[in-house]
């Protein structure tokens, strides 16, 4: 594997553990709403909440990790010929 696909897999990782981030969110959020939990200070909602940004972060990485590893690796120059196979493995 070049490192332009250890990039994205390492982008898909990151969006997978965000998805399950955001699962243990509204399972806080479930648990608070029921009474099996009561924090001091944060209300139901901001467990939801939390939850709804894990994942949707997690499902745009896990999706478009080809996409935003091009950033990472942008097109290399004409002086830089050895990173084109990283670059171009999109």
């Amino acid at each position: 594997m070049t490192s332009f696909q250890w990039f994205c897999l390492a982008l898909r990782v990151i969006g997978a553990w965000n998805f399950v981030l955001g699962l243990e969110h509204f399972l806080a959020a479930f648990n608070v709403m029921h009474g099996y939990y009561t924090p001091a200070y944060t209300q139901p909602f901001g467990f939801f909440l939390q939850g709804c940004l894990h994942i949707a972060v997690g499902l745009v990485l896990i999706r478009f990790s080809p996409f935003l590893a091009v950033f990472g690796y942008p097109n290399p120059s004409s002086s830089t010929p050895t990173q084109s196979s990283d670059a171009a493995d999109v």
